[in-house]
This record gives structure tokens, C-alpha cells and sequence, in this order.
């Protein structure tokens, strides 16, 4: 989904029920939260990839993420990563050269160290 006007934005969600594009009531809440970005922003939200197969690691969906970023962008891009989606952008930047220094609203460890 991409919403509003200016320099680009990605912004990676947090855990949503279903993978790939929100639709209905998920949707509009996504669409909420992408609203005060997209005032400075043209906002690109990408949340994980459909088709997952059940086993999926983290890194992987990490991978997918920042091969996204990197074949969408010829330009240095900021990323916000939200809840678990603040987990992605460390890796996601270090995998995808395009992202400038990232910043996060927060990260969370899925399981015990």
C-alpha cells in the first residue's frame, strides 16, 4: 500500500493475523496508521510476504523484506519499523545498501534468549 507525497518512507508493521496486503477492518487500521506519515511522507507499507510456508524464520521474511526495499528504491529510503516490524529494520538495512540510518518504534525478542 502506499499513501500520500514526498520523500519515501517504508514503513514495516508489526504481527497482523494474515500475511501479505490487510484487507477489510485490518486494512483500515493500517491505512490509520500510515496517515500521519503520509503527510511528509509518500509512505510504502510492506508487511510480510503471502504464501509463507508454516516454519518461515524470521531471517527469511527479513530477507524478503529488505529485497522489496532494494528492488523498489534507486534512492536512499528512511524505514520505521513498528512493534515486530521494528525487529526487521536493523537487518533489513544492513541487507538493502538503499535504506538510510533507519529508526524503529519498537523492537521485541519472539522468544528467550
Amino acid at each position: 500500500m502506499v499513501m500520500g507525497s514526498g520523500p519515501p518512507l517504508v514503513l514495516l508493521p508489526g504481527l497482523s493475523p494474515e500475511n501479505g496486503r490487510p484487507s477489510g477492518l485490518a486494512r483500515n487500521g493500517e491505512l490509520q496508521t500510515m496517515a500521519p506519515f503520509a503527510k511528509r511522507f509518500t509512505t510504502y507499507w510492506i508487511g510480510r510476504p503471502s504464501g509463507l510456508r508454516r516454519g518461515t524464520s524470521f531471517g527469511e521474511i527479513t530477507a524478503a523484506v529488505a529485497e522489496a526495499i532494494s528492488s523498489e528504491f534507486d534512492q536512499p529510503v528512511n524505514v520505521l519499523g513498528i512493534s515486530t516490524g521494528g525487529s526487521h529494520r536493523p537487518a533489513a538495512s544492513r541487507r538493502a545498501p538503499r535504506t538510510r540510518q533507519p529508526i524503529g518504534a519498537g523492537e521485541h525478542w519472539l522468544s528467550p534468549r
